[in-house]
């Protein structure tokens, strides 16, 4: 009996490995592709830059989110991850004084 349960297990082991496209443990899967251990991609649409490690993925956001600023700043949306503060008065020279934090995970 115990012989056997050596030979399932290993055909079991082979078939795995052949049924499917065999992953190293290092490497990561995001959205069905495979993501090399170390490479990093970014999410536009999160504001977010990703990474693969040892088969897990991290994520930390990048761009800027004004959370406060002074009452003669507005806010000013560059793009879909970077905001700025400038004066309201003079919409060309930024704010001197304002708080913001990382856009991802909004």
């Amino acid at each position: 009996m115990n012989g056997t349960m050596y030979v399932v297990f290993a055909v079991l082991v082979a078939y795995v490995r052949c049924a499917t496209h065999y992953i190293p443990q290092t490497d990561c899967v995001y959205n069905g592709a495979i993501v090399k251990d170390g490479d990093q991609f970014d999410r536009i649409e999160n504001c977010e830059t990703c990474q693969c490690y040892k088969g897990g993925i991290s994520c930390y956001g990048f761009g800027q989110h004004i959370v406060d600023h002074r009452y003669d700043c507005k806010i000013v949306k560059v793009d879909n991850c970077w905001e700025e503060a400038v004066l309201v008065s003079e919409e060309s020279t930024p704010c001197p004084s304002f708080s913001a934090v990382p856009m991802g995970r909004k």
